[in-house]
C-alpha cells in the first residue's frame, strides 16, 4: 500500500517507522510521475514487510523535498528514519521502450542498492 506523505504524517510514516521508506516525489502536472505510479505500485508488493512506499507532492510538502535534496519532480528517495539512503531519477525508469518487467527490475535493483547501504550501517 502506498501512502500520501505530507508534513502532517511525515514524522509517523518515515521517522518513527521501523522500515525504510521509498518516496516518489511528484508534481501534479508531471507526466513522468504518472507513468511511474503503476510501476512503483507493482514493485511495492515485492517489498511488502521490508519497505514502505509513499508519494509526496514536491511543491505541497517542500520541506520534505528540501530535506532530501529533491529539486525536481520524478525523483525517488529511499530513506530510513531521517537518513537518505539513496536517490535516483524516475525519468530514467519510465523513459524508453523497455517492457514493464524490465522497468520494474531496474527499480528493484536501485532500491536494493540503497537498502544495502542500510544493512552496511547497522
Amino acid at each position: 500500500m502506498t501512502i500520501e506523505l505530507t508534513q502532517q504524517n511525515y514524522q509517523k510514516e518515515v521517522i518513527e517507522s521501523n522500515l525504510p521508506t521509498v518516496i516518489k516525489f511528484y508534481d501534479s502536472h508531471c507526466d513522468v510521475c504518472k507513468l511511474l505510479t503503476p510501476i512503483l505500485e507493482r514493485v511495492s508488493k515485492y517489498y511488502e514487510g521490508k519497505a514502505n512506499f509513499a508519494n509526496c507532492n514536491r511543491l505541497e510538502s517542500s520541506e520534505i523535498a528540501r530535506k532530501y535534496g529533491v529539486i525536481v519532480a520524478s525523483q525517488i528517495v529511499v530513506a530510513y528514519k531521517d537518513k537518505k539512503l539513496g536517490i535516483f531519477p524516475g525519468a530514467m525508469i519510465s523513459a524508453g521502450g523497455a517492457h514493464n518487467a524490465a522497468k520494474e527490475e531496474s527499480v528493484k535493483q536501485k532500491i536494493d542498492k540503497c537498502l544495502e547501504t542500510l544493512v552496511a550501517t547497522k
